[in-house]
């Protein structure tokens, strides 16, 4: 018999006068596979809040096993320009900020000290492990000629 993960009973959520979801029950076992479908709006990220405790249902209870983590990757993408293509943005990530930064340092004897200091922060958000996006965008089954698209004209889940 395999391991219950999460257990969730008649869940109620609401914000003022709109219902989510009424009387939600749910169990996911260990090497269970599935997915959670429903229009926008229809609750999906708030029952995703409500799994990993970040939001407190109105009714309901959730029991989750011990030890048990849950990886979340929001589907907000923070983008100041949304002309730009999905690949300038990803090739525009906090390494590419540091590279420049440590390119002006080592320009200049006196910043050796804060070049260290960012050599450091550039190893540790794996800088020199970095992976060609055609590599990272095929492994997770996306097609290649979104990296070209300009992030206004894709959709939310595919930003």
């Amino acid at each position: 018999m395999s391991r219950l993960l999460i257990q969730c009973l008649h869940l109620f959520k609401s914000y003022s006068s709109i219902v989510l979801f009424d009387d939600i029950s749910l169990s996911i076992n260990e090497g269970d596979i599935f997915a959670l479908i429903g229009e926008n709006g229809s609750g999906k990220t708030t029952l995703l809040q409500i799994v990993r405790e970040n939001v407190i249902p109105d009714s309901g209870k959730l029991y989750k096993a011990s030890l048990l983590t849950i990886g979340y990757l929001p589907q907000v993408v923070h983008c100041d320009d949304f002309e730009i293509t999905a690949r300038e943005y990803l090739n525009e990530g906090p390494c590419s900020n540091i590279e420049r930064q440590m390119s002006q340092c080592i320009q200049d004897p006196e910043r050796l000290q804060e070049w260290e200091s960012l050599h450091e922060q550039y190893e540790k958000l794996g800088g020199y492990r970095r992976i060609p996006l055609e590599q990272i965008v095929h492994g997770l089954k996306i097609q290649i000629p979104l990296l070209d698209m300009k992030m206004q004209e894709l959709s939310s889940g595919q930003r």
